[in-house]
């Protein structure tokens, strides 16, 4: 099967092997986050050579467009990928978790031709800080760089489920690939392998990535994928955020382009936002009777109780009519 039904180049200047190169995997409605990723990135790094690389099954003409805008603006290469759009048909997918999580077992094979070392980022991220000392970081032994699991009950649980050996589960959200390595170590066969014995796994492709890459991977500094969850109210958890933050990776099933999305440091995100070209785009209005429920107990959280009630209400009957 051909992999990429069609690559898509944008930028005038020519890419080298030596650039930093940054890859996306993602479904056309993540082209927002991406660009406000992507404007973050360009803010913080306006001196690096930097390559942004899009894997995607479709992307639609309005965000090409403005997708190209974008690398002409910045006056940088960004290369777009199409790929066949029944390539993980069959692989397991979640309500929170599409089919473009599995883009990133490509990259390799895609870019191998281009760049040896390639940046992997999840579209739910922001930069904060310049990537130069990353850029520095010796993986030439190893398949990946990454970053430790921040939430230890998740950590352990997985450590004991998964029977790692060495005490150690990382977030793939963040992976700094070492090309050659991976297709050294034929890490796509073993993914594969796993994948096709159909055994089920709390998170997905990200515990098959520890099996696989256990004893292959070395641990970043946390400041290069420091997760947060705004589900909660801030008063619950400290939320005093290192200054030296890389990266904030806004995990969990709220995302601050949402607008059930209310802790504040969904400001990050709306700081580049308001600065991107895609500042125009409102917030996502709740259209499901679940996202309904998240809005409701948002307002509740923050103390607005009467919008809590309202959203609540509307849940109730929107969740009923779909029972009909």
């Amino acid at each position: 099967m051909n992999i990429v039904r069609e690559k898509i180049i944008y930028g005038n200047k020519s890419a080298n092997r030596d650039d930093f190169h940054i890859v996306f995997g993602i479904d056309d409605d993540f082209v927002r986050p991406l660009g406000v990723l992507m404007t973050s990135i360009i803010e913080n790094n306006k001196n690096e050579k930097i390559v942004f690389h899009i894997i995607s099954k479709y992307i639609g003409e309005e965000n090409k467009k403005i997708i190209k805008y974008f690398s002409i603006k910045n006056n940088i290469n960004i290369n777009i990928y199409i790929i066949d759009k029944d390539i993980f048909k069959n692989l397991p997918k979640t309500e929170y978790i599409s089919h473009a999580t599995y883009n990133r077992f490509l990259i390799p094979n895609i870019l191998k031709d281009i760049t040896d070392k390639v940046l992997y980022l999840d579209a739910d991220i922001i930069c904060l800080n310049s990537i130069k000392l990353l850029e520095k970081i010796n993986i030439d032994d190893n398949v990946v760089g990454v970053v430790e699991e921040a939430n230890k009950y998740v950590e352990k649980q997985q450590i004991k489920e998964l029977k790692l050996k060495f005490n150690k589960y990382f977030n793939a959200g963040v992976m700094y690939i070492n090309i050659k390595n991976w297709i050294k170590y034929d890490v796509n066969n073993k993914i594969l392998s796993i994948l096709k014995s159909k055994k089920k796994f709390m998170f997905n492709d990200q515990d098959i990535l520890n099996i696989v890459l256990e004893n292959k991977c070395i641990y970043m500094d946390k400041i290069y994928n420091y997760t947060f969850d705004v589900r909660y109210k801030p008063n619950r958890y400290i939320y005093d955020l290192p200054k030296d933050i890389v990266f904030l990776h806004y995990v969990g099933k709220y995302k601050p382009w949402q607008k059930w999305c209310m802790h504040p440091v969904k400001n990050f995100f709306e700081k580049y936002s308001k600065i991107s070209l895609w500042k125009d785009i409102p917030l996502d209005e709740p259209k499901t009777y679940k996202q309904m429920k998240h809005m409701g107990k948002s307002y509740s959280i923050y103390n607005k109780r009467l919008k809590s009630i309202y959203w609540y209400l509307k849940y109730a009957v929107y969740k009923i009519k779909s029972k009909l």
